[in-house]
């Protein structure tokens, strides 16, 4: 069995509900949150990291902008956005701006956009009004 890292030792604790939680990796926060929406019957997406292309390996050209949050459920009638960290973990500068930004959003903006919407997309982003 491969050496775990310290972050990931286990710790077992009582959340008072009598349900035992331990330190967990971020990783493994993630992977157990995907597995339990895989058991819901839910839509999930977690975006790569930004720093690195899967592809190729580049890591000179951002693939999204850094910040977004690690895992978007869709559950109806929510969508969750959610910051995956570890028991001792922060948010960094960039997290948190997305995240205010985020929690600022009154509206939800869903289409499918095509080459003939550039000029409607362009206008809602530069005015800010919800096509």
């Amino acid at each position: 069995m491969p050496a775990r890292s310290p972050r990931a030792a286990t710790r077992a604790s009582s959340d008072g509900a009598g349900i035992v939680r331990r330190a967990m990796a971020e990783a493994e926060l993630l992977r157990t949150l995907t597995e339990a929406c895989e058991a819901a019957g839910l839509l999930w997406y977690h975006p790569p990291d930004p720093r690195k292309c899967s592809r190729c390996g580049n890591t000179e050209r951002l693939i999204h902008q850094g910040g977004w949050p690690d895992l978007a459920i869709i559950q109806p009638p929510a969508l969750r956005l959610w910051e995956a960290k570890t028991e001792s973990g922060r948010a960094g500068e960039m997290q948190r701006q997305v995240l205010d930004g985020l929690l600022r959003c009154t509206e939800l903006d869903v289409a499918v956009v095509r080459p003939r919407d550039l000029d409607a997309c362009i206008a809602t982003l530069l005015d800010g009004r919800v096509r």
